[in-house]
């Protein structure tokens, strides 16, 4: 049988649930989760922190937590996930705006992490 864009999507959904599960079984061990290299040197959370928050909060059916402690970690992993189906139609969008479009959103969530961590 033929792997499908919309099943490649859905196997793409299943893994990520699984690792969501082993992430939040982790957690829930007290295991402590390791340092991100960008905060140690700097001081301040980088774009993605509060992923592995997100993760364990939609492992727990969640989704209010996961959206507040990061929404653009999540809306990067669902892309990812739908990659299959969306790839024909991003690879119409000319490659600088594909770039613009990530710097765009890995700013707009520099800034949600560092008001969501009172750090401005």
């Amino acid at each position: 049988m033929p792997v499908t864009p919309w099943s490649e999507t859905a196997l793409r959904l299943g893994a990520m649930a699984a690792a969501a599960g082993a992430v939040a079984a982790v957690h829930a061990a007290g295991i402590p989760t390791p340092a991100c290299p960008w905060r140690s040197v700097t001081g301040l959370p980088c774009p993605l922190c509060g992923a592995t928050t997100a993760v364990v909060a939609l492992a727990h059916l969640d989704v209010p937590a996961a959206l507040a402690a990061s929404p653009v970690a999540l809306a990067g992993a669902a892309a990812v996930a739908a990659l299959p189906v969306l790839r024909p139609r991003a690879d119409r969008l000319p490659a600088r705006l594909r770039a613009g479009l990530v710097v765009v959103l890995l700013s707009v969530s520099e800034v949600w992490q560092l008001v969501r961590l009172d750090v401005v």
